[in-house]
């Protein structure tokens, strides 16, 4: 009886030893794990616009001169944050180029706009942010006037 209960204790100690094994596994791997970034732009779009685009060094000139609008600089800087890169200069060239994009869509005449929407990935959501950035331009302009 002595050999049973010996021989039990260690198959549940060997038990809860596992499952802490696993339990610490899965919580370190939920707390490692890499979040998916949300990109702007669906994959096929960007390679395929990629070649007729400028070079990286070009484009983060251009978003240089268009973050003196802090509308926009509002809303690249939250799309870099999300991506978990705080400076133009930890860009990738994908992450440049989709930013260009979003760049030549809020800036272009509404049917330029729609047609290059299309290359997002949600295309209501940047038109969406287009229109916002529309609207936010003419109040400044008239708080400035005043």
């Amino acid at each position: 009886m002595a050999a049973i209960s010996v021989l039990h204790g260690q198959h549940l100690a060997m038990l809860g030893l596992s499952w802490l094994v696993a339990l610490g596994a899965a919580g370190w791997s939920q707390r490692h794990a890499r979040r998916p970034v949300a990109r702007l732009m669906a994959p096929r779009a960007l390679r395929q616009h990629a070649p007729a685009m400028p070079s990286p060094a070009k484009i983060r000139a251009a978003l240089g001169d268009a973050l003196q609008d802090d509308a926009l600089r509002l809303v690249v800087t939250r799309i870099c944050r999300s991506w978990g890169r705080p400076r133009l200069i930890d860009l990738s060239p994908d992450e440049l180029r989709e930013l260009w994009l979003l760049l030549q869509l809020v800036t272009a005449p509404p049917d330029r706009a729609g047609a290059l929407a299309q290359r997002f990935a949600n295309p209501a959501v940047v038109l969406d942010i287009r229109d916002h950035l529309a609207a936010y331009r003419p109040a400044i302009a008239a708080d400035h006037a005043a």
